[in-house]
């Protein structure tokens, strides 16, 4: 486990731990995120959403405290979630002293609709028991936030959460890591990567590597879910990867809105550069442009005709454009005689969900 220099602040019976850089990017993700999870599912649902490897519930940075990814779950719910439904937070943690300063910080964050669980176990071990349990089985809508720092953690878990239909998962993989391991022909990764295929790519260096790396991952991850990003973090030290944050959903909805929060708190880009994310040019921090969407679409879906949501589905998990990059590059095509658009969902101009699509 990764240690955190952690202190009391004033008036406070809880420690916090000191916030650097990269988790201070997780949490503005995840509060994006459920900010925009939370209403839509909630005004059909109760909701669930798992913390795994929660940690001690909240940090500091000068003197000011920021929330843990548990508290962050309870005020995106206290701002966005439905009325009169309610919200399980189970949070996982096997470090004793870690979940009795959690439950510190839930007492003092409390909300009549939010129930909170404290499971001190290894992450693999607790979310089997949980999920065993009869009111976790008809599994309602739920979210994983699984952040473990290095490997400790088994495929096989990820493919039991991912039995139910209706989870999304958020998990951070420290390529860094496995990288390492892959150089030491370390057997743990056989129960991490869910495969011995990594073998085959331990000759391999650099880009290369890495690539392939991602590849076989998502490729073992795909078998379980439709849609798998991974979005790529460098080290705030060195220019390298660190770790990838992977969104795993069968909902293009979800994977859309991941999507777009990565790139709304990233200045446009969908990976997080470290110590030079800030130094871009305004014209580097444009994202992916139009063009280059369009011609995409010119060499892999000229002849394409079925819904909006159909041709999205076709790009959003093989390639790193946005819906929005999407729809005006479409609404291009569509001035220039390259697309026929039949408008069900939308009115006059727009384009969305159930419109119709033919690319020639």
């Amino acid at each position: 486990m990764k240690k955190y220099k952690s202190k009391y602040l004033d008036g406070k019976q809880y420690y916090s731990w000191e916030y650097d850089e990269h988790t201070n990017f997780k949490h503005r993700l995840l509060a994006c995120y459920l900010g925009a999870w939370f209403p839509i599912l909630s005004s059909r649902f109760d909701l669930n959403y798992f913390d795994g490897f929660a940690g001690c519930g909240s940090y500091f940075r000068d003197d000011n405290e920021y929330p843990g990814s548990p508290i962050i779950a309870v005020n995106a719910w206290k701002d966005r979630g439905t009325r009169g439904k309610k919200l399980n937070i189970i949070a996982i943690d096997q470090d004793s002293d870690v979940c009795d300063n959690l439950q510190k910080v839930f007492d003092e964050n409390k909300h009549s609709s939010v129930e909170y669980i404290i499971q001190n176990s290894a992450f693999d071990a607790g979310i089997l028991q949980l999920l065993e349990n009869a009111s976790y089985s008809t599994i309602r809508p739920s979210f994983f936030f699984v952040d473990p720092f290095g490997i400790n953690l088994d495929f096989k878990t990820l493919e039991e959460i991912l039995k139910y239909s209706k989870v999304e998962i958020l998990l951070t993989f420290m390529y860094d890591g496995v990288s390492r391991c892959i150089g030491a022909e370390s057997g743990r990764l056989d129960s991490f990567l869910g495969t011995e295929e990594w073998r085959e790519l331990k000759d391999l260096h650099g880009i290369i590597r890495q690539d392939s790396i991602m590849d076989m991952f998502r490729n073992q991850l795909k078998q379980h879910a439709q849609y798998v990003w991974p979005y790529k973090v460098h080290s705030s030290k060195a220019d390298r990867t660190l770790y990838y944050l992977v969104h795993i959903s069968n909902h293009l909805k979800g994977a859309s809105i991941m999507r777009d929060c990565f790139s709304s708190i990233n200045h446009g880009r969908i990976e997080y550069l470290g110590k030079s994310n800030n130094q871009l040019s305004i014209f580097e921090l444009k994202g992916f442009k139009v063009s280059e969407v369009q011609n995409y679409l010119l060499r892999n879906c000229t002849g394409f005709e079925g819904s909006y949501n159909d041709l999205l589905s076709l790009i959003i998990d093989a390639t790193p454009y946005q819906n929005q990059v999407l729809r005006k590059a479409v609404k291009q095509f569509e001035k220039s005689g390259r697309a026929i658009v039949q408008r069900v969902t939308s009115k006059q101009t727009g384009i969305d969900k159930d419109d119709l699509v033919k690319l020639v």
